[in-house]
Parts: structure tokens; C-alpha cells; sequence
């Protein structure tokens, strides 16, 4: 039986590089797995280096591993994939008169009256949370 020699044994912090990337709101993971979306940042990378990535959204978390780089591309392994937040639902009637989006990371999630542009609502976590708090404002306006 072989054993692994202890020069082959370390501690990952040593071994590795951990990224977090937070790409914008919309990224899907179909992107993060192009390997020209890493075009601007390959260089820092090497193989066997680890990327987690979560949306300014929060639609997802991704655990992606480096195989190869070059200066202009890095190819990437998903190992773990994960929905956080919902995609609008396509058979949902949208609410009539309101916009639910994202904002950027100040607002967040927010909700929006289509006629004056007025954010009624804001700083949800996630759109599931804005279109249930649309629905409450809709039962409260409509009492």
C-alpha cells in the first residue's frame, strides 16, 4: 500500500486561493461558467484555486473550481450549484400598476408604482419577499 509523502500534505490556505465573486444582479450561472467571463481577473487565478460566487441578486450560490488558465480565460468546474432566490414565475400575472427589481445593494430588492416611479417598498432580501409584501400593500390599499 502507498502513502501519501508528507511534502504532498497541507494545509489548503496554503495550497490554494479562495475567490468571492459578486457579479451583478442578472448573472446567471450559465455565465460564470463561460470561461471568457473571467477574462478581466484570470490572471490572478491558478488550477485547483476555488471561486464562490453569489449575485448582488442573491439568485444563486456557486462553488467553481479552476482546471486551467490563461491571461485572457480561466476554465471553470462547477461543483456546487444552489437557487437562493426565485426567478419571477412566468404563469404569475404581474400586479397591475407595480414593478418589483432589483436595485443594487443599498435598496435591494424594491417595489415600484409603474405611474410615478415612487419606491413604495424597499431593502427586501429577495424578490420572493417584495411580491409578498406587494400583495399585503394591494389587500391594505384595496380595504
Amino acid at each position: 500500500m502507498t502513502k501519501i509523502l508528507e511534502k504532498s500534505f497541507s494545509l489548503a490556505d496554503y495550497a490554494r486561493q479562495t475567490f468571492v465573486a459578486r457579479p451583478a444582479a442578472g448573472t446567471t450561472i450559465d455565465d460564470v461558467l463561460n470561461e471568457n467571463y473571467w477574462s478581466n481577473v484570470a490572471k490572478k487565478m491558478n488550477p485547483h484555486d476555488i471561486i464562490e460566487v453569489v449575485p448582488e441578486d442573491g439568485a444563486f450560490y456557486a462553488k467553481l473550481i479552476i482546471t486551467s488558465r490563461g491571461n485572457l480565460w480561466a476554465r471553470v468546474h462547477k461543483l456546487e450549484h444552489v437557487v437562493i432566490g426565485a426567478a419571477p414565475v412566468a404563469n404569475k400575472k404581474p400586479v397591475e400598476g407595480f414593478e418589483i427589481g432589483w436595485a443594487g445593494p443599498n435598496d435591494k430588492w424594491r417595489v415600484v408604482r409603474k405611474e410615478d416611479k415612487a419606491v413604495v417598498g424597499k431593502n427586501f432580501t429577495s424578490r420572493e419577499d417584495a411580491d409578498k409584501w406587494l400583495g399585503e400593500h394591494i389587500k391594505e390599499l384595496a380595504a
